[in-house]
Protein backbone atom coordinates (compact mmCIF):
# COMPACT_ATOMS: atom_id res chain seq x y z
CA UNK A 1 0.00 0.00 0.00
CA UNK A 2 2.80 2.34 0.54
CA UNK A 3 4.70 2.13 -2.57
CA UNK A 4 1.93 2.19 -4.57
CA UNK A 5 0.50 5.39 -2.43
CA UNK A 6 3.93 7.11 -2.83
CA UNK A 7 4.15 6.27 -6.33
CA UNK A 8 0.53 7.68 -7.50
CA UNK A 9 1.44 10.85 -5.61
CA UNK A 10 4.05 11.06 -7.38
CA UNK A 11 2.47 10.41 -10.78
CA UNK A 12 0.26 13.83 -9.73
CA UNK A 13 2.55 15.98 -8.14
CA UNK A 14 0.83 16.59 -4.93
CA UNK A 15 2.29 19.00 -2.20
CA UNK A 16 0.85 17.87 1.07
CA UNK A 17 -2.06 16.10 0.27
CA UNK A 18 -5.03 15.22 2.66
CA UNK A 19 -5.07 11.36 3.21
CA UNK A 20 -8.01 9.71 4.86
CA UNK A 21 -7.99 5.92 5.92
CA UNK A 22 -11.56 4.58 5.43
CA UNK A 23 -11.92 2.00 8.21
CA UNK A 24 -8.51 2.91 10.15
CA UNK A 25 -9.27 0.63 12.36
CA UNK A 26 -5.90 1.51 15.41
CA UNK A 27 -4.43 3.70 12.62
CA UNK A 28 -1.48 1.66 11.68
CA UNK A 29 -1.83 2.14 8.26
CA UNK A 30 -2.11 5.73 8.63
CA UNK A 31 0.93 5.48 11.05
CA UNK A 32 3.06 4.21 8.05
CA UNK A 33 1.72 6.58 5.66
CA UNK A 34 2.56 9.82 7.93
CA UNK A 35 6.35 8.06 7.84
CA UNK A 36 6.66 7.92 4.55
CA UNK A 37 5.24 11.09 3.24
CA UNK A 38 4.47 14.53 3.77
CA UNK A 39 0.48 14.56 3.71
CA UNK A 40 -2.35 15.69 6.35
CA UNK A 41 -3.72 12.70 8.00
CA UNK A 42 -7.09 11.72 9.09
CA UNK A 43 -9.31 8.60 9.48
CA UNK A 44 -12.33 7.17 10.50
CA UNK A 45 -13.91 3.55 11.85
CA UNK A 46 -16.55 2.50 13.15
CA UNK A 47 -17.28 0.44 16.79
CA UNK A 48 -20.74 -0.19 16.42
CA UNK A 49 -20.36 -3.75 15.34
CA UNK A 50 -18.53 -4.94 18.94
CA UNK A 51 -15.53 -5.91 17.20
CA UNK A 52 -13.37 -2.88 18.10
CA UNK A 53 -14.04 -0.09 20.92
CA UNK A 54 -13.99 3.32 20.33
CA UNK A 55 -10.37 3.64 22.25
CA UNK A 56 -9.44 1.81 20.10
CA UNK A 57 -10.08 3.52 17.00
CA UNK A 58 -6.87 6.03 15.71
CA UNK A 59 -4.99 4.54 19.38
CA UNK A 60 -1.77 3.69 17.33
CA UNK A 61 -1.08 7.16 15.22
CA UNK A 62 -0.44 10.90 16.74
CA UNK A 63 -0.95 13.97 14.73
CA UNK A 64 -4.32 12.42 12.73
CA UNK A 65 -7.99 13.56 12.68
CA UNK A 66 -9.39 10.52 13.67
CA UNK A 67 -13.56 10.72 14.01
CA UNK A 68 -15.90 8.28 13.92
CA UNK A 69 -18.70 6.73 11.04
CA UNK A 70 -22.10 8.74 11.64
CA UNK A 71 -24.79 6.88 12.73
CA UNK A 72 -26.46 6.59 8.83
CA UNK A 73 -23.21 5.29 7.81
CA UNK A 74 -21.94 8.20 5.87
CA UNK A 75 -17.99 9.44 5.93
CA UNK A 76 -17.47 12.00 8.62
CA UNK A 77 -15.72 14.18 6.57
CA UNK A 78 -17.19 17.48 4.21
CA UNK A 79 -17.65 17.04 0.19
CA UNK A 80 -14.30 17.76 -1.51
CA UNK A 81 -12.34 17.46 1.70
CA UNK A 82 -9.54 14.89 0.72
CA UNK A 83 -7.58 14.77 -2.08
CA UNK A 84 -6.79 10.86 -1.46
CA UNK A 85 -8.88 7.40 0.14
CA UNK A 86 -7.31 4.60 1.37
CA UNK A 87 -8.33 1.55 2.56
CA UNK A 88 -7.15 -2.05 3.71
CA UNK A 89 -8.83 -5.31 3.90
CA UNK A 90 -11.59 -3.10 4.80
CA UNK A 91 -14.13 -3.45 1.43
CA UNK A 92 -14.59 -7.10 2.02
CA UNK A 93 -16.65 -5.90 5.60
CA UNK A 94 -18.66 -3.37 4.12
CA UNK A 95 -22.61 -4.16 4.07
CA UNK A 96 -23.36 -1.40 1.68
CA UNK A 97 -21.32 -0.87 -1.25
CA UNK A 98 -23.16 1.38 -3.10
CA UNK A 99 -23.02 3.97 -0.38
CA UNK A 100 -19.06 3.43 0.31
CA UNK A 101 -19.17 4.04 -3.49
CA UNK A 102 -21.35 7.82 -2.89
CA UNK A 103 -19.11 9.03 -0.31
CA UNK A 104 -16.20 7.88 -1.71
CA UNK A 105 -16.88 10.14 -4.55
CA UNK A 106 -18.27 12.67 -2.22
CA UNK A 107 -15.38 13.34 0.22
CA UNK A 108 -12.90 13.63 -3.34
CA UNK A 109 -11.69 16.61 -4.78
CA UNK A 110 -11.78 16.53 -8.49
CA UNK A 111 -8.61 15.01 -9.71
CA UNK A 112 -8.29 12.62 -5.99
CA UNK A 113 -7.91 8.85 -6.01
CA UNK A 114 -8.39 6.36 -3.61
CA UNK A 115 -6.15 2.90 -3.30
CA UNK A 116 -8.10 0.25 -1.90
CA UNK A 117 -6.31 -2.94 -1.09
CA UNK A 118 -8.97 -6.58 -0.52
CA UNK A 119 -9.79 -10.10 -1.62
CA UNK A 120 -12.36 -10.40 -4.18
CA UNK A 121 -15.17 -13.52 -4.73
CA UNK A 122 -12.46 -15.04 -6.92
CA UNK A 123 -9.83 -15.47 -4.04
CA UNK A 124 -9.66 -19.32 -3.35
CA UNK A 125 -8.09 -18.44 0.29
CA UNK A 126 -10.37 -16.98 2.69
CA UNK A 127 -7.80 -14.60 4.36
CA UNK A 128 -8.72 -14.43 7.60
CA UNK A 129 -8.49 -18.07 8.47
CA UNK A 130 -5.81 -18.92 5.29
CA UNK A 131 -8.16 -21.73 4.42
CA UNK A 132 -9.34 -22.55 0.79
CA UNK A 133 -12.73 -22.13 -0.31
CA UNK A 134 -14.61 -22.15 2.91
CA UNK A 135 -15.85 -18.61 2.08
CA UNK A 136 -17.68 -19.67 -0.85
CA UNK A 137 -19.83 -22.87 1.16
CA UNK A 138 -23.33 -21.33 1.90
CA UNK A 139 -24.39 -24.07 4.56
CA UNK A 140 -23.35 -23.40 7.75
CA UNK A 141 -22.87 -26.41 8.66
CA UNK A 142 -20.76 -27.52 6.17
CA UNK A 143 -18.90 -24.05 6.68
CA UNK A 144 -17.88 -24.86 9.71
CA UNK A 145 -17.68 -28.50 9.75
CA UNK A 146 -15.07 -27.70 6.65
CA UNK A 147 -13.16 -24.66 8.70
CA UNK A 148 -12.65 -27.55 11.11
CA UNK A 149 -11.55 -30.75 9.50
CA UNK A 150 -8.66 -28.22 7.17
CA UNK A 151 -7.44 -26.67 10.59
CA UNK A 152 -7.18 -30.45 12.01
CA UNK A 153 -5.11 -30.94 8.33
CA UNK A 154 -2.54 -28.63 9.39
CA UNK A 155 -3.93 -25.88 7.34
CA UNK A 156 -5.04 -22.09 8.36
CA UNK A 157 -3.57 -19.62 10.72
CA UNK A 158 -5.39 -20.57 13.93
CA UNK A 159 -5.15 -23.93 15.56
CA UNK A 160 -8.11 -23.00 17.41
CA UNK A 161 -10.37 -23.37 14.57
CA UNK A 162 -10.19 -27.54 15.05
CA UNK A 163 -12.02 -27.06 18.14
CA UNK A 164 -16.04 -27.04 16.88
CA UNK A 165 -17.47 -24.42 18.64
CA UNK A 166 -14.68 -21.97 18.11
CA UNK A 167 -15.07 -23.34 14.30
CA UNK A 168 -18.92 -22.70 14.29
CA UNK A 169 -18.23 -19.07 15.83
CA UNK A 170 -15.91 -17.77 13.09
CA UNK A 171 -18.38 -19.77 10.47
CA UNK A 172 -20.83 -17.29 11.63
CA UNK A 173 -17.68 -14.44 11.68
CA UNK A 174 -17.86 -15.12 7.90
CA UNK A 175 -21.28 -15.13 6.97
CA UNK A 176 -22.00 -11.99 9.07
CA UNK A 177 -19.16 -9.84 9.03
CA UNK A 178 -17.25 -10.39 5.58
CA UNK A 179 -19.14 -9.65 1.91
CA UNK A 180 -16.65 -11.29 -0.77
CA UNK A 181 -17.93 -9.28 -4.38
CA UNK A 182 -17.13 -10.00 -7.66
CA UNK A 183 -14.86 -7.73 -10.42
CA UNK A 184 -17.88 -7.07 -12.33
CA UNK A 185 -19.66 -5.96 -9.55
CA UNK A 186 -17.06 -3.90 -7.63
CA UNK A 187 -16.23 -2.32 -10.94
CA UNK A 188 -20.30 -1.64 -12.30
CA UNK A 189 -20.83 -0.08 -8.57
CA UNK A 190 -17.99 2.32 -8.91
CA UNK A 191 -18.38 3.04 -12.91
CA UNK A 192 -22.10 4.08 -11.20
CA UNK A 193 -20.86 6.87 -9.25
CA UNK A 194 -18.75 8.26 -12.16
CA UNK A 195 -15.06 6.59 -10.33
CA UNK A 196 -12.47 5.64 -13.18
CA UNK A 197 -11.10 2.39 -12.09
CA UNK A 198 -7.99 0.70 -12.56
CA UNK A 199 -6.12 -2.56 -10.99
CA UNK A 200 -2.88 -1.42 -12.42
CA UNK A 201 -0.64 -2.40 -9.15
CA UNK A 202 -2.30 -5.57 -8.55
CA UNK A 203 0.21 -7.61 -9.39
CA UNK A 204 2.91 -6.09 -7.29
CA UNK A 205 1.58 -7.72 -4.25
CA UNK A 206 2.18 -10.99 -5.44
CA UNK A 207 5.08 -10.43 -7.04
CA UNK A 208 6.13 -9.27 -3.83
CA UNK A 209 5.30 -12.41 -1.66
CA UNK A 210 7.15 -14.20 -4.24
CA UNK A 211 9.98 -12.13 -4.24
CA UNK A 212 10.14 -12.20 -0.68
CA UNK A 213 9.41 -16.35 -0.35
CA UNK A 214 12.58 -15.98 -2.75
CA UNK A 215 14.89 -13.73 0.05
CA UNK A 216 15.64 -11.88 -3.34
CA UNK A 217 15.68 -7.65 -3.28
CA UNK A 218 14.48 -6.03 -6.03
CA UNK A 219 11.85 -3.18 -6.04
CA UNK A 220 8.28 -4.09 -7.94
CA UNK A 221 6.82 -1.43 -10.31
CA UNK A 222 4.10 -1.05 -12.01
CA UNK A 223 3.65 -3.24 -15.31
CA UNK A 224 1.97 -2.40 -18.69
CA UNK A 225 -1.45 -2.48 -18.90
CA UNK A 226 -1.62 -5.68 -20.70
CA UNK A 227 1.07 -7.49 -18.53
CA UNK A 228 -1.11 -6.31 -15.61
CA UNK A 229 -4.02 -7.45 -17.55
CA UNK A 230 -2.82 -11.32 -17.79
CA UNK A 231 -1.40 -10.99 -14.35
CA UNK A 232 -5.16 -10.01 -12.68
CA UNK A 233 -6.61 -13.47 -12.81
CA UNK A 234 -4.26 -15.25 -10.77
CA UNK A 235 -3.42 -12.22 -8.27
CA UNK A 236 -7.56 -12.59 -7.50
CA UNK A 237 -7.38 -15.86 -6.97
CA UNK A 238 -4.47 -15.66 -4.89
CA UNK A 239 -3.75 -12.58 -3.08
CA UNK A 240 -5.84 -9.05 -2.36
CA UNK A 241 -6.47 -6.96 -5.65
CA UNK A 242 -5.09 -3.58 -5.45
CA UNK A 243 -8.01 -1.17 -6.75
CA UNK A 244 -7.11 2.29 -8.29
CA UNK A 245 -10.35 4.40 -7.91
CA UNK A 246 -10.01 8.15 -9.22
CA UNK A 247 -12.54 10.80 -9.68
CA UNK A 248 -10.91 12.41 -12.90
CA UNK A 249 -13.08 12.80 -16.40
CA UNK A 250 -10.88 13.70 -19.27
CA UNK A 251 -13.64 13.85 -22.08
CA UNK A 252 -15.31 16.92 -22.43
CA UNK A 253 -18.39 17.53 -24.36
CA UNK A 254 -16.93 19.51 -26.89
CA UNK A 255 -15.03 17.48 -28.34
CA UNK A 256 -16.05 15.78 -31.82
CA UNK A 257 -16.21 11.60 -31.63
CA UNK A 258 -14.81 10.12 -35.23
Amino acid sequence: MRDVLIDELGAREMVKPVVLDAGCGDGRLLDAIRQSTDAELCGFDSADYGLQNAGFIGSQVVGADIRHTLPDGSWPFEDESVDVVVSHQVIEHVFDFTQFCAENERVLRPGGFAIHVFPTRHTLIELHMLLPLVHRIRSHDVRAAAIRVLTRCGLGSNRELADPATAAAHADYSRTYTTYRSWRELVNELHRHDLRVSYRHSSRLLKRLVLNAMRAERNVRVSHPFVEALWFPLVRSLVSVTLVVEKQQDYHSDWKMH
